[in-house]
């Protein structure tokens, strides 16, 4: 991933909240806003993507890799109680998985509203 560096005028009020996650994460504050944009860049409204990119979320469908790990976690959750290591991370694939599923949904809105799937407006 390139990095390019940027000089932004903030609200003061972001500021002193990005501080006060920055010192109890011990992080910079430079660390914590850069990873609320990144995390923003990731959630941009669908409504504001491109029709290109709109159809492309109508496909989602979780990594395979991810498919697997999932699968197998909850196979595991089913015969016994999982041990912490593996409950984080059935929790981060759920999470992933339940905002993919959000988002193609919101996705699929999208596109019939532009037109995109006319063969889910019959």
């Amino acid at each position: 991933m390139s990095v390019k560096q940027i000089t932004l005028e903030l609200p003061n009020k972001v500021i002193f909240r990005a501080q006060q996650v920055a010192e109890q994460s011990n992080q910079t504050l430079e660390a914590v806003l850069s990873n609320w944009l990144n995390h923003y860049a990731d959630d941009i409204p669908i409504e504001t993507l491109p029709d290109t990119e709109i159809s492309a979320l109508c496909d989602y469908e979780m990594n395979i890799l991810m498919q697997q790990e999932l699968t197998l976690l909850l196979h595991h959750h089913r015969e016994r109680t999982l041990e912490m290591n593996e409950q984080v991370r059935l929790d981060e694939l759920l999470q992933i998985h339940r905002r993919g599923l959000i988002r193609k949904a919101r996705a699929i809105q999208v596109a019939m509203t532009r037109g995109l799937l006319p063969q889910y407006l019959d």
